[in-house]
């Protein structure tokens, strides 16, 4: 991170129920906040780096509705998710995805309020996370707005559609 516009938000850290894995959260430039992961071992249910850097293995989210999320995700993708784990201070489960990658499903304190937005602009948290979709056509009805060819190129999969999520997150469907 050093010479990048990136800012560690602290040093990397461990896990105890998870010594596997080495968090680091960083800032970057337009205050986002990151979250990058050295998984120090290898694991079977953990999707692989292929490189130094690798890829996206979790997307975290946050739901003030954490079983509609989890049955949202359940119905409109047929991922099946992790069972509820209860924490001392939230209650999260896990979605695999079909690549190993997963979007992990955090409950907010006060379950039922929702997050507020700022008309017209982006949910907080995590405002939005793309995922190839083979099925694209089956959620034309909750697309927001008609598919566009994708600006990447069609090497990068066919037309691209946005729908929205339990919470309100948005879900970018990458045609493959």
């Amino acid at each position: 991170m050093k010479d990048s516009p990136f800012k560690m938000r602290g040093p990397p850290g461990t896990i105890p129920i998870y010594p596997y894995f080495r968090p680091l959260g960083a800032e970057g430039p337009g205050g986002e906040r990151l979250a990058f992961t050295w998984i120090t071992e290898p694991r079977p249910d953990l999707a692989a780096a292929k490189s130094f850097v690798g890829r996206c293995f979790l997307a975290a989210q946050t739901s003030p509705d954490l079983q509609g999320s989890i049955d949202f995700y359940r119905s409109t993708f047929g991922n099946n998710p992790s069972p509820i784990r209860r924490l001392p201070s939230f209650a999260l489960a896990t979605v695999t995805l079909s690549n190993g990658s997963r979007l992990e499903v955090d409950e907010h304190r006060g379950p039922g309020r929702p997050r507020p937005r700022v008309a017209g602009g982006l949910p907080p948290g995590l405002a939005i996370a793309t995922f190839e979709c083979s099925s694209f056509e089956r959620h034309a009805s909750k697309f927001i707005a008609a598919p566009v060819d994708n600006p990447l190129g069609k090497e990068f999969g066919g037309r691209v559609a946005t729908i929205v999520g339990h919470a309100g997150e948005l879900i970018e469907l990458l045609e493959v």
